[in-house]
């Protein structure tokens, strides 16, 4: 599970994969008219402790085909009521879904070559 900072609203949000216990067979529309599926999953919490818990599954991932007992991406957020909503990609495990905690962040290191310096040297310094 790791903590990450939205970057459209600012507020923390928590990544994490999940696995697919059941996905309703009802769509429900959510304030803006777009359909979703509740999804009963389990997951290990931020204490390590497997916990179940529902997410939302928007219609453009569940489209995509989910299978019970794959584990996918998830994402946590707390809404402005309080109440925490946890939404399920299509994303498995492994598979498209990387996290720069897995490979270290990309700004700090760099495997390319510094450019060479280029020192002037006055013509007497060559002589001497």
């Amino acid at each position: 599970m790791r903590k990450v900072i939205n970057k459209q609203t600012g507020k923390p949000e928590f990544q994490f994969n999940a696995t697919l216990l059941r996905l309703s067979e009802t769509a429900i529309p959510n304030s803006n008219g777009k359909l979703f599926k509740l999804a009963d999953i389990e997951f290990a919490n931020v204490n390590g402790v497997i916990t179940k818990g529902t997410a939302m599954v928007y219609q453009g991932n569940y489209d995509k085909g989910l299978t019970i007992g794959n584990e996918y991406g998830c994402t946590a957020r707390k809404g402005d009521n309080g109440q925490i909503y946890i939404q399920m990609s299509h994303f498995t495990f492994g598979a498209g879904y990387a996290t720069e905690d897995m490979f270290g962040s990309f700004e700090e290191e760099s495997t390319a070559k510094p450019a060479p310096q280029v020192v002037a040297v006055h013509p007497k310094e060559l002589a001497s």
